[in-house]
């Protein structure tokens, strides 16, 4: 499963990155304002790959609750800190991806 993860959130930041450069590129004049909605999109996808491909947490299923172990390579650095960042971020990249996923809709319309 860690090496469909990391292919998953490798790719993801790759075409991130392929479609911030058509944005700018290509973007009609027509669509400048939407350009910017989609220009915010990807940069949260971005961030939340990134810190999802560092963090990996691995979730256990045991009778009693659910709980998740940490393998990436952040939690593995001993640096309680930085995980204490780098989780609420890729949670809230999740979260607001899915909101900016009904504006995008919404914006069409």
């Amino acid at each position: 499963t860690r090496l469909i993860h990391d292919f998953c959130c490798t790719s993801a930041i790759l075409f991130n990155i392929v479609l911030v450069i058509i944005i700018f590129k290509k973007t009609p004049d027509k669509l400048r304002s939407y350009s910017i909605v989609l220009l915010n999109m990807e940069t949260l996808q971005s961030a939340t790959a990134v810190t999802s491909l560092f963090i990996f947490t691995r979730l256990s299923s045991t009778e009693p609750s659910l709980w998740g172990g940490g393998r990436g390579l952040w939690i593995q650095s001993g640096s309680p800190r930085l995980c204490f960042v780098a989780v609420p971020l890729m949670l809230f990249g999740h979260n607001q991806n899915i909101i900016m996923l009904g504006f995008t809709f919404c914006y069409r319309y």
